[in-house]
């Protein structure tokens, strides 16, 4: 007898709404960004890769008073002669490893994982509150949110959402599981990150 596959309708909505921005993210280009951001990312991910979080400053040998920095964002700051990134070292330190793995496809990978993870996430607390809706969850968080646009790029946000997500799916369960501790404390921390 022939094994038969099933695929529960949120479950596929998952992975059409995944399949989408895999597409999309194949259509941009990985060579640049089109703002600071990301680019402030990458150099404290570079420089956090090396073991230092602060981020070097290019010309120092020519300009050791540091008066002429490139780094005119708001995203860089200096403290005791020194230049920091304003992102977060988890984020930055996953950032570097996914980057020395696979280029610059490996924070952008971060960023659709996460954003399924989300989706699936959310699969799950849509069927607390609105049974029978859970395949449009996906579609509104994958599709119809600004998730589309944070799943295609190297953004903190993605992966944001998901642990916000998780760290909410977690103390639903532990409330549900009268107050489990445990499931509590995982929550407060995956907030915390």
């Amino acid at each position: 007898r022939p094994m038969v596959w099933t695929v529960s309708p949120s479950f596929a909505s998952v992975a059409a709404v995944a399949l989408i921005q895999t597409a999309l993210c194949f259509q941009l280009p990985l060579d640049g960004f089109w703002g600071p951001d990301p680019g402030v990312k990458l150099l404290q991910a570079l420089n956090f890769s090396l073991g230092d979080q602060s981020i070097a400053y290019p010309a120092a040998r020519i300009d050791p008073d540091q008066r002429f920095p490139p780094f005119d964002t708001p995203f860089i700051f200096a403290h005791e002669g020194r230049f920091y990134g304003i992102y977060s070292p988890v984020y930055v330190g996953l950032a570097a490893l996914l980057y020395r793995a696979l280029g610059l496809a490996g924070p952008v990978l971060l960023s659709l994982v996460s954003t399924a993870v989300a989706m699936l996430i959310a699969v799950r607390l849509t069927r607390l509150v609105s049974p029978g809706l859970e395949p449009l969850a996906p579609v509104l968080i994958g599709l119809a949110s600004p998730l589309l646009f944070y799943s295609l790029t190297f953004w903190e946000h993605a992966p944001g959402v998901a642990l916000a997500a998780g760290a909410l799916a977690l103390l639903v369960s532990g409330l549900e599981a009268g107050g489990c501790p445990p499931r509590l404390f995982a929550a407060a921390l995956l907030r915390r990150l």
